[in-house]
């Protein structure tokens, strides 16, 4: 699995209490309130009002309280892991593990089985952002640009430029919701820090790291564990001391 960590990018002001998502109920409940039109009653047709509709900015704080007070831990299933019962399976060890955050793959029959295993905050991730409206209307909470590793081992690496334009576009389909954008550790360190710089100024949430899955360590045993951290640990670094400055 590749290691991940997660920088808030902004302050937030509630809090998340530890497996309960305080909001959960809230927007499952209200969702299901319906809006009418006068051709609608005519037509004995319902209206409801999509669950990103409802989200507040209060919902998006709660989700990211812990993020910013660096107590987040996001166990993330997989970006193209579309099994049922090992994404059931994660989601059930995360809840019971003492996560805050679960991270599945940008699929609204997913999201409606997480929301039942567990009140955590759900995020899915996605590199298409038309994907995540129906997520999001599914209950998902949070999206995420990145868990790239599924692409690494096709071949496939995303550019600076393509991430900023699939955060852009998220941002335009949606505003409210709280956004995890990853930046590649196959960039250069410099090149990782500009990107965070850059994803900060379009708004993102939470900007996430990632170690080298693909990585073939030089060393066995704890050396090597060491060895493959490396990446995440030194972007962590760079990242925590940027942020601390601006």
């Amino acid at each position: 699995m590749m290691g991940t960590l997660s920088l808030s990018a902004s302050p937030s002001l509630n809090l998340l209490k530890r497996n309960h998502n305080p909001l959960h109920d809230h927007i499952f409940h209200s969702s299901h309130s319906s809006l009418f039109t006068n051709n609608n009653k005519k037509r004995g047709l319902m209206v409801c009002t999509p669950v990103r509709a409802k989200l507040s900015s209060t919902t998006k704080d709660s989700v990211l309280e812990l993020f910013h007070q660096r107590r987040a831990l996001k166990i993330i299933s997989g970006l193209l892991n579309f099994d049922r019962d090992n994404v059931a399976s994660v989601v059930t060890a995360a809840d019971k593990g003492g996560a805050t955050h679960v991270d599945i793959a940008c699929d609204p029959e997913l999201v409606k089985m997480a929301v039942s295993l567990t009140s955590l905050p759900i995020c899915v991730s996605s590199v298409e952002p038309e994907a995540f409206p129906a997520a999001v209307d599914a209950g998902a909470t949070m999206v995420e640009i990145g868990n790239y590793d599924s692409f690494y081992e096709m071949g496939i690496c995303f550019t600076p430029e393509q991430i900023l334009d699939l955060t852009k576009q998220t941002k335009m389909i949606l505003p409210s919701i709280a956004l995890s954008v990853t930046v590649p550790h196959t960039l250069s360190l410099p090149d990782q820090v500009k990107l965070a710089e850059l994803l900060e100024k379009e708004g993102v949430d939470i900007i996430q790291t990632e170690g080298g899955k693909c990585a073939n360590p030089s060393k066995s045993g704890v050396l090597g564990l060491i060895e493959k951290a490396s990446p995440t640990l030194a972007a962590h670094t760079l990242f925590h001391g940027l942020l601390t400055f601006l």
